[in-house]
């Protein structure tokens, strides 16, 4: 069994992922890929299928944003338009959006909302939005450098990230579905079974 490649932008997603897919990673079900920029990654996933059109890959992005076209954009103009036109069929790949980020899939896992609580710097003092994009920027970055070791012992609660996520529960099909074995070619042994 191949692991199903999941390819995501940058080491803080990166290690985003490896903490929330873990249980997946340690069964050899998925790996992830990480790459320099959105485009990276898009590009390897049309090579992966060119190269291994039997094979299946996702791509997960982070949208950095909550306004719907923005969202829209990225999902159609920027991932499926540029997977479509590399593939045999929308049945070999699967693209995700992370909205606005992966610290929201983080926190759904009440142990790491709780963890990210104690380390998380507060930006409601902060007067101008610039400031607050920093701090957020940073708090992002604190838990992708922690994330993976509270996971280490105890796996993500990767059940309750499902509930109330479609992008992660249409991933979580999709890895379950690249994993089935495909029916086999019947054997045609007489002439009769030619026609």
């Amino acid at each position: 069994m191949n692991p199903l490649p999941i390819h995501v932008t940058g080491i803080h997603p990166e290690r985003y992922l490896m903490a929330i897919f873990r249980s997946l990673i340690e069964q050899g079900r998925v790996r992830v890929d990480n790459y320099y920029g959105d485009d990276s990654a898009l590009v390897a996933a049309e090579t992966f299928m060119l190269r291994h059109p039997e094979l299946h890959v996702a791509v997960v992005l982070e949208t950095w944003s909550e306004d719907p076209e923005k969202i829209r954009e990225i999902y159609f103009e920027i991932g499926r338009r540029r997977l479509e036109r590399s593939s045999l069929s929308d049945a070999q790949w699967q693209l995700a959006l992370a909205v606005p980020n992966l610290l929201a899939w983080a926190l759904a896992d009440d142990r790491v909302r709780v963890e990210f609580e104690r380390i998380r710097q507060d930006t409601s003092a902060l007067s101008t939005p610039e400031e607050r994009a920093r701090i957020d920027r940073a708090n992002y970055r604190a838990l992708a450098e922690k994330i993976g070791e509270w996971t280490a012992d105890r796996p993500f609660d990767l059940e309750k990230l499902k509930a109330v996520s479609r992008q992660v529960r249409e991933l979580c099909a999709f890895i379950e579905r690249s994993h089935q074995q495909p029916e086999p070619e019947p054997v045609l042994s007489t002439t009769a079974d030619w026609f």
